[in-house]
């Protein structure tokens, strides 16, 4: 069996919902392609690539970066 993969969306923690939106739309040229701010959550979108944004939830903790890896932007 084969599997075709299209796209990619990282989603990223932020405790600043609002501010992190403006970052990306307002200084790397991204559009807010969705954005509830009651759930915690926006789509971003820009050439291709998108990105999601999140609040923490509940029950997992947020004290200190938890991702392991790299994301490279081309």
């Amino acid at each position: 069996m084969s599997v075709t993969f299209r796209s990619l969306r990282p989603r990223r923690r932020t405790k600043d919902l609002p501010g992190t939106v403006r970052f990306w739309t307002d200084r790397l040229g991204f559009t807010c392609d969705g954005l509830s701010e009651e759930d915690g959550w926006a789509s971003l979108s820009r050439d291709g690539v998108g990105l999601m944004v999140a609040t923490p939830n509940d029950h997992v903790p947020f004290d200190t970066p938890g991702f392991t890896g790299a994301l490279y932007w081309k």
